[in-house]
């Protein structure tokens, strides 16, 4: 019999607080790094595998976005940002630059609109995670429900407990975020994020992204006009955070 859910025990981790800086008296100075299941990475990598082969056929994931993509890294981010903004200055016009950084943006991730996301994605026919489910599974009326069933299964239901010094806090239900220290964390994280770019309506404003870091930069010719295309794609990607539950 098919389920398509992910194994309970697999989705159980210990989290290891480890400082940033030496300030070790501050909560917030902690990073918290989730221990999950060996047993679970075969599994991830093999999802992973036909997810991101599908979105890379489609081109389903924006072209901005340099984070967790084979052949992208921030090199190639911060070389695509260095050649647009010496092309304006060879153009005589001065760039504008805003820097984001979302705070805790892995852990904010809402269940639910990253399998809304998810089911627009994979709804079509020509997916690999259809094509590589049973028969039965796949004869359902949307064709599409076996992945996006197995993804809910993946997300929801996680607990995770705190070591310190060796010794356990008691268990907690994660409901939100995508597991940190996973095969698939990072590249569900880009399909949650993929739609971020769109929602600047000014063709001179870009939105270039690593993961959760976005650099908004826009060309032009006075001071005034820039300072206005960047308050506006900021606010753009305000009123998104807000849409996202990411704020």
């Amino acid at each position: 019999m098919y389920t398509n859910t992910f194994p309970a025990e697999l989705k159980k981790a210990k989290v290891i607080p480890i400082p940033k800086t030496k300030a070790l008296n501050d909560i917030n100075n902690y990073r918290p790094i989730s221990l999950l299941s060996v047993l679970s990475k075969p599994l991830e990598r093999h999802i992973h595998k036909h997810l991101l082969q599908y979105l890379d056929e489609l081109k389903l994931i924006h072209s901005l976005q340099s984070g967790f993509r084979p052949r992208h890294s921030c090199h190639t981010a911060l070389t695509r940002l260095t050649d647009t903004w010496l092309s304006s200055m060879n153009r005589g016009l001065m760039t504008g630059v805003i820097y984001l950084d979302l705070s805790k943006a892995f852990d904010l991730v809402d269940h639910n609109i990253l399998l809304s996301k998810l089911n627009l994605y994979l709804n079509s026919q020509k997916s690999h995670l259809i094509s590589n489910v049973p028969k039965t599974c796949s004869q359902q009326s949307n064709s599409h429900a076996c992945a996006i069933s197995l993804f809910k299964s993946y997300l929801t239901g996680r607990h995770q407990s705190v070591v310190v010094n060796g010794l356990n806090s008691s268990s907690g239900l994660v409901c939100r975020g995508v597991p940190q220290g996973s095969v698939l964390g990072p590249l569900l994280f880009c399909v949650f994020i993929n739609d971020l770019p769109l929602h600047l309506t000014d063709t001179n404003t870009s939105c270039d992204m690593f993961a959760d870091d976005a650099t908004i930069h826009t060309p032009g010719s006075c001071v005034t006009s820039v300072n206005l295309r960047l308050q506006q794609g900021l606010q753009e990607i305000s009123s998104w955070c807000e849409n996202n539950s990411m704020m």
